[in-house]
């Protein structure tokens, strides 16, 4: 998949649909639930960042701009997959052009290096930006298909 064939944008974003403050992807054209976003790609790495995402047991990928720019959310609309050694962002449910694309971050992260204020805004906000280990395990069981293989 190359640069071409990617359906996001990175935008700046200073409000809407996810409430957060900052750059975030945004769709550029409908996207059907279970189809390829795009690639997230970037360099694999031992050290945890607010930016890395947990590709391993002890394995983070430091993503390029795309992966960099992936806002959470507590009920997103993305979720990552590792196929054939890459990950990919594919699509929750459909989404529509110009929409901002988001993912959960307890689905990459067994632990997340801060425990941040969520601004998502969605009512099952969680309150708190936390890796995978701080959900319960109904949280688990519901979102099993969402969730990198490491962390299950």
């Amino acid at each position: 998949m190359d640069e071409a064939d990617q359906k996001v944008e990175i935008k700046r974003v200073t409000s809407g649909r996810a409430n957060i403050d900052g750059n975030g992807v945004f769709s550029t054209k409908a996207v059907k639930e279970g189809q390829v976003i795009s690639e997230v790609a970037g360099r694999e790495t031992h050290a945890r960042t607010i930016y890395s995402i947990q590709i391993g047991k002890n394995v983070h990928l430091e993503p390029g701009i795309v992966g960099r720019n992936l806002n959470h959310s507590c009920n997103p609309n993305g979720y990552l997959k590792l196929l054939n050694g890459r990950l990919l962002l594919l699509a929750k449910k459909d989404i529509p052009k110009g929409e901002h694309i988001t993912f959960d971050y307890a689905t990459t992260e067994s632990n997340t290096v801060t425990r941040a204020k969520c601004l998502c805004g969605e009512q099952n906000c969680r309150g708190r930006i936390e890796g995978f280990n701080k959900m319960t395990e109904k949280w688990k069981r519901e979102n099993k298909r969402f969730v990198l293989g490491q962390l299950l």
